[in-house]
């Protein structure tokens, strides 16, 4: 076996603590989405309206459903949705609903909608999608300088 040498250990060290500095650590997206907004994230889109989808990221959806445009979080441990080619969305009645009131699915598994914010337009949505992307790296960025000055 191999013997690291202090500066390895110290890089290595370095870069766990770097790894300790997740975005688990960061208010939810939902949550700062709701701030950014001032909606409820109750919104609630017909299924039959739905026109298309896009995964922004591991926990945002954007939806199109006519003229509007819609935010969705969903629930954590669903990061298979961003690798799914298709996704579908259902509920028990006619609407999709923040609030775990709808769901997202994939050929064989499913996961709750929990927040939903609706926009005029698409430039209104990735506005304030962008804008809590800036806040959370902001975030990241001042957490990551706290651990590395301890």
């Amino acid at each position: 076996m191999k013997k690291l040498s202090t500066p390895a250990i110290v890089v290595i060290s370095a870069v766990l603590a770097g790894c300790a500095t997740t975005d688990d650590n960061l208010p939810r997206f939902g949550t700062m989405l709701r701030d950014t907004t001032g909606q409820n994230a109750r919104a609630c889109i017909r299924l039959r309206d739905i026109d298309g989808s896009g995964v922004l990221d591991d926990g945002v959806i954007m939806i199109v459903a006519g003229r509007k445009y819609y935010l969705a979080t969903i629930r954590p441990g669903c990061g298979y949705i961003a690798r799914s080619v298709r996704i579908g969305f259902d509920s028990g009645s006619i609407d999709i609903c923040g609030g775990g009131m709808g769901y997202i699915y994939t050929r064989d598994k499913r996961c709750n909608i929990r927040d939903l914010y609706k926009f005029d337009n698409r430039e209104q949505a990735f506005e304030a999608y962008n804008t809590v992307q800036a806040k959370r790296e902001e975030l990241r960025e001042k957490a990551e300088a706290e651990v590395k000055q301890k």
